[in-house]
């Protein structure tokens, strides 16, 4: 009975692995269906273009959803839509007319003089001749704007915050309108104008960003003179992430912009009969690493395809999960399956299982802690081998962002050589070749030393750390920098396996004649049952498994082999949900036989 089960049980895992494998599958075959979705989509956008350009019409062969086609040719920029580029990067000179500025003279004499109605009464005028420039800014205010910001004027001098306020309201609408062609220098300071009235929150504009993705394109062209002729690019400006594909010739450029409504209308819908059978998620990202759509969790393991490879101007991670509905039938049957089984091996069934568990047991633990050192290793590398293929193609947009990527690179390489060093130091721990260097070791400053350079480590997490410890001395005879891993190691773990509770209790304390050091977290906690082969090398506990949760099975080992070559002991405390508490107790100087010297080798066998 024992046979089948355990037979059962392996047949349920490994079926779960290869469920797992089908999931990998999966999303990496949707991973290359959304690449080449979108590179069949740019193409035709292309193609739409060239087709324009050579016919020398702003207006391509369908409708854009969202998105806006420009033609420039010289210093003339044409649209398509109308009225969808909420402003321009350059405008030709234009003059007022004499009405205009008799209007705008006559309404502020009326002003200084205090007559508001017959100001208004200008301004009202002023507003009827729509487009006409008023001012020297670059391009001039359309008089139908200098109307509204002129009014808004008045309305302040009058003391009439409603009043005020509803001009500002009616400027903003016209500005969103994109109406009247203005200048970026000349949108901006109404867009000021109103915000001073009207304090918006910092929400995502997707006409502004099509505008911006427009200047964008326009300061390229002209500030660089191998600019490409024709190409792709996704750029995240602070109104939003855009797109923009172009064409040219010797005598114009036609460019095709979308904002994040066309992806989210147009784009992502298209994907859904590609993407819903495989359970996958999309999130699309600049080759800078801005994010553009969707969230980006590499926890999840995603497909990755890299712009520099795909030719698209994004990079594309694709995660997915398993189907749980589909996992339980078949579980079903395998149990089923498994019960008719047992009638018929019933009697030979110990035998089997005791030969077979044994070696089975060793293999597991093998492929195991094979597996959680490469997932180890591959996180820190795969981090590394990205950033610095940025760096190596100049790919990196600001130099804020380039010391960002080499604080990245000094963090992931510092974490890849502590994994190495606890592995070698494992390894030695193993073989009886380790060697302790004994000396005078106060406890209380070791720990307070470990957890400041700790806290300041990305393996913190974000965890706060509360140390209690006694005010006076703590000594003992020890290896200062292997009771450093012991101590590093509890904190780890307990930042680890807490991601609710974003607070550390240590504690360091004497206790008799020996010092007691806790460190206490609110994690998933321990089952009773595990507690015991938590101690074991390779032996990771239930729950951080289910929990996805990094690591190769061997510090709580390690702390338990350095704290017995101490002549200490380490105990643990646990129940699920509540969290576990890590004793660790060191007897103090006073306890130990003085050392010959301040200093003592001492091999562990």
């Amino acid at each position: 009975m024992a046979t089948v089960g355990w037979l059962g049980t392996r047949v349920l895992v490994q079926d779960r692995q290869l469920a797992g494998q089908r999931v990998t599958e999966d999303r990496e075959v949707a991973a290359d269906l959304v690449v080449a979705a979108f590179n069949q989509r740019l193409s035709s956008i292309e193609r739409d273009l060239d087709a324009a350009l050579s016919r020398r019409d702003v207006t391509p062969d369908y409708e854009p959803t969202d998105a806006i086609v420009v033609r420039i040719s010289g210093d003339a920029i044409r649209t398509w839509p109308a009225n969808r580029l909420r402003y321009y990067p350059q405008l030709p000179p234009r003059s007022a007319s004499p009405d205009a500025e008799v209007l705008v003279r006559s309404a502020q004499k009326a002003l200084r003089a205090g007559n508001f109605g017959a100001a208004l009464d200008a301004y009202s005028r002023l507003e009827a001749l729509g487009s006409v420039p008023i001012g020297d800014v670059v391009g001039g205010i359309p008089a139908a704007l200098f109307a509204h910001l002129g009014r808004m004027t008045v309305r302040e001098r009058q003391g009439d915050e409603p009043g005020r306020v509803s001009e500002a309201r009616a400027l903003d609408s016209a500005l969103r309108s994109a109406q009247w062609p203005v200048s970026a220098a000349t949108y901006q300071f109404l867009a000021d104008q109103v915000r001073e009235v009207l304090p918006r929150s910092s929400e995502l504009d997707d006409q502004l960003s099509i505008a911006d993705a427009m200047a964008w394109l326009w300061e390229q062209r002209a500030s660089d003179p191998r600019f490409p002729p024709s190409g792709r690019a996704s750029r995240v400006f602070p109104s939003g992430p855009s797109l923009l594909v172009w064409r040219s010739s010797s005598e114009s450029l036609i460019t095709w912009i979308a904002g994040r409504r066309s992806f989210e209308l147009e784009w992502i819908p298209a994907l859904k009969p590609l993407m819903e059978p495989r359970r996958a998620r999309l999130a699309i990202s600049t080759p800078e690493g801005q994010l553009v759509l969707g969230t980006s969790a590499p926890s999840e393991r995603p497909a990755v395809r890299l712009a520099s490879v795909t030719a698209l101007p994004w990079t594309i991670q694709i995660t997915n999960t398993a189907d749980s509905e589909t996992l339980r039938d078949r579980r079903r049957l395998l149990m089923a399956g498994m019960s008719m089984l047992f009638v018929l091996i019933v009697a030979g069934g110990w035998l089997i299982e005791r030969t077979v568990a044994r070696e089975l047991a060793v293999t597991d633990l093998q492929s195991d802690f094979v597996s959680a050192v490469s997932h180890e290793f591959r996180t820190p590398l795969t981090t590394l081998c990205q950033l610095s293929e940025m760096l190596v193609r100049d790919r990196v947009a600001t130099e804020d962002d380039r010391r960002q990527y080499y604080q990245l690179l000094h963090g992931e390489s510092h974490r890849l050589r502590r994994l190495v060093e606890t592995l070698l130091n494992f390894g030695r721990l193993e073989a009886g070749r380790m060697e302790f260097r004994f000396s005078d070791v106060d406890v209380s400053v070791l720990v307070r030393n470990t957890i400041d350079e700790f806290a300041a480590s990305r393996q913190a997490r974000g965890h706060r750390i509360e140390l209690a410890v006694d005010e006076m001395p703590l000594p003992m005879r020890g290896d200062g920098d292997v009771l450093k891993t012991v101590v590093w190691n509890l904190l780890e773990n307990a930042a680890k396996y807490s991601p609710e509770c974003d607070t550390i209790w240590v504690a360091v304390r004497r206790r008799g004649s020996d010092i007691a050091l806790t460190v206490r977290d609110r994690g998933v906690g321990i089952p009773v049952q595990e507690q015991r082969q938590v101690f074991d090398k390779f032996v990771r506990g239930a729950s951080a498994r289910a929990s996805d949760v990094g690591g190769v099975g061997v510090g709580l080992a390690m702390a338990r082999r350095i704290v017995d070559a101490h002549g200490g002991d380490i105990a643990i405390e646990s129940a699920p949900g509540m969290g576990s508490t890590f004793t660790v107790t060191l007897p103090s100087v006073d306890s130990q036989l003085p050392g010959p010297s301040s200093e003592t080798a001492v091999a562990a066998g």
